[in-house]
């Protein structure tokens, strides 16, 4: 029994175990240098890596992928280690990622083509990665990094086939690590859907996760929407807008300066993937035609204000739908009225948030005495859970309705003291005819306050101070000063040693070695995603440094690059703070 109670178990991890992996599984390809940096084109006779990123594929090993890449045969290969992670997305599901890294080297220049990679998953799908086309030339060429790294857009919906009128979630989820301003989302005009936008700040969420060790802000925003016609429906055209700081101009001047720069915003988007959906007409049925309802209703209520009321005035016939569905597109309820009543929608229609219920009133009135019994009224919808027709009952209510008030039977509108004071009004208008009504417009004509002629000289002068000094900051400071050589050294160095105050009160080796890369690569003018360490000891050459400096700042960067990704002791670190002022100054002096 024992045996039997332990193999349930068994098979019950292994079943958990299968849930939590997710079925979605990929095979990417791309190019690396040696240190791990993406690239477009790799150097001759000099190897480069060439990375397989497996996603949720496990049994592979990196012998058997080398027999199932094709176009090795072009390069001179060897095998390496394989690196395993495990991320979770938004659904608490695992996905599984396995990487291998083989080192390529070709003896001569071109073109050529690597892969694809077909693998089979535990389900026994092929699956199939993209085909890698590489390029050889003289030298390496790095992969610009992309925006679209640092932020990205995604779009679901929670069903790919759907009725007419069904309701569809539509989710839309920014991933960004640029700290955005005034993310907002724009839509095109929708023609066979109905779409509900929320205006309350509870429909969007934000979080913080990770991908691949980066952290990302994630803005997620959740929409109902209703297909009105059958046939595909494309959802495109969606944009994401916002304004990021670090995709605006990098120069800082320090006060008035970055304060007008900043005024200078342009705003960036993003259009999301489409995604298409199969809209199906509802079903024929011979007993219900032209249902508009659709979802799944709980309940229909009718309520009336009052059980009795007098011929031929009007009374208020209230109706509580609930339920979920396409609560905007049902039209008005069709009443069922005993002959002789007639109705009146009010045109006042509640949804309630979360909603569920719709809240609906109507003005009914009865022209004859007596005593009434009104039926139940049916409510006709279509459940697409079931795909079939299904009708709600209201309750039932009696009325009793009396004869018609004569005149002297209506209460009185006004009371004995306001009908005094109206009268006392009406008195109070004959009097004014004695009087002569004189013309408040000449009075407030003659009261302008007039402002002395050399206050006009004085504002014209400002203008033309402001005006001036205009001129001269455009042709004076921007055309000369802001791209003068000497100008930018001062601020490039001035804000290296800034960055270098505070990377040592945060003891922070890796902010350190980021800001003598970002020092390098504005001094040499290229992008920190290019710089290479043998283009800094070019310049160092180039500016005239001795070998014993040269050898000196490799013995250093070293030392702080072994302080970035390894763990070292205190006073290695601080003596590296110390050094890098060190440099600073050098650096500052010879260039």
């Amino acid at each position: 029994m024992e045996k039997r109670v332990g193999s349930f178990v068994l098979i019950f991890l292994l079943m958990v175990s299968n849930s939590i992996f997710t079925s979605d599984a990929s095979i990417v390809l791309s190019m690396q240098n040696i240190n791990h940096e993406p690239i477009s084109q790799a150097m001759c006779q000099a190897p480069f890596i060439l990375q397989v990123e497996l996603k949720n594929l496990d049994g592979y090993t990196d012998v058997h992928l080398m027999q199932n890449i094709s176009g090795l045969e072009n390069f001179k290969s060897s095998r390496s280690v394989a690196t395993q992670n495990v991320l979770m997305n938004n659904n608490n599901k695992q996905i599984f990622k396995t990487f291998y890294h083989f080192v390529l080297r070709s003896d001569k220049k071109g073109t050529f083509s690597v892969g694809p990679v077909q693998l089979k998953d535990k389900s026994g799908q092929t699956i199939r990665s993209n085909r890698l086309i590489v390029y050889v030339g003289d030298e390496i060429i790095p992969l610009e990094k992309q925006q679209s790294d640092k932020y990205f857009m995604t779009m679901n919906v929670d069903k790919k086939h759907a009725y007419v009128g069904e309701k569809v979630n539509l989710v839309i989820k920014f991933y960004d690590r640029l700290f955005v301003d005034n993310l907002h989302l724009k839509f095109p005009d929708f023609k066979n859907m109905y779409i509900f936008k929320s205006k309350d700040n509870d429909s969007v969420k934000k979080n913080i996760i990770k991908i691949d060790d980066e952290e990302y802000s994630v803005t997620e925003w959740s929409f109902d929407f209703y297909p009105t016609k059958s046939g595909p429906l494309i959802l495109q055209d969606i944009y994401a807008a916002f304004f990021a700081p670090e995709l605006e101009s990098k120069f800082k001047l320090g006060g008035a300066f970055d304060f007008f720069m900043s005024l200078q915003k342009s705003e960036h988007d993003i259009k999301s993937e489409p995604i298409e959906l199969n809209i199906l007409p509802l079903p024929t049925s011979d007993k219900y035609s032209d249902i508009i309802a659709v979802g799944q209703f709980t309940k229909y209520d009718i309520s009336i204000n009052q059980k009795s009321v007098p011929a031929g005035q009007g009374m208020t016939l209230t109706i509580e739908l609930c339920g979920d569905g396409n609560f905007e597109m049902i039209p008005p309820s069709q009443l069922v009225l005993p002959e002789g009543f007639k109705y009146y929608d009010s045109r006042i229609v509640t949804i309630d948030k979360k909603r569920s219920s719709k809240h609906s009133e109507f003005i009914i009135q009865a022209d004859v005495p007596g005593n009434y019994h009104i039926e139940s009224q049916a409510f006709h919808y279509f459940d697409p859970l079931d795909k079939q027709y299904k009708t709600l009952k209201s309750n039932d209510f009696d009325l009793v309705v009396t004869p018609a008030l004569h005149e002297s039977q209506i209460p009185q509108v006004l009371d004995p003291e306001e009908d005094e004071s109206f009268q006392d009004n009406q008195s109070d208008k004959k009097e004014l005819k004695d009087f002569n009504i004189i013309d408040s417009g000449r009075i407030h004509a003659q009261c302008i306050i007039m402002i002395p002629s050399d206050y006009y000289q004085y504002l014209l002068w400002i203008i033309f101070l402001i005006g001036l000094s205009l001129l001269v900051y455009y042709y004076g400071i921007q055309e000369y000063l802001l791209t003068h050589r000497l100008w930018k050294h001062f601020i490039i160095f001035y804000n290296a040693k800034k960055s270098c105050q505070a990377a040592v009160a945060k003891q922070d080796p890796a902010a350190l070695r980021n800001l003598l890369r970002k020092l390098f690569a504005q001094l040499l003018e290229v992008h920190v995603s290019s710089l290479q360490d043998s283009m800094m000891i070019d310049y160092l050459h180039h500016k005239n440094f001795s070998q014993e400096q040269v050898a000196a700042w490799k013995s250093f960067y070293e030392q702080l690059l072994k302080s970035t990704f390894l763990s070292t002791n205190i006073h290695q670190e601080k003596d590296l703070y110390q050094q890098s002022f060190q440099w600073i100054e050098i650096l500052k002096e010879k260039s």
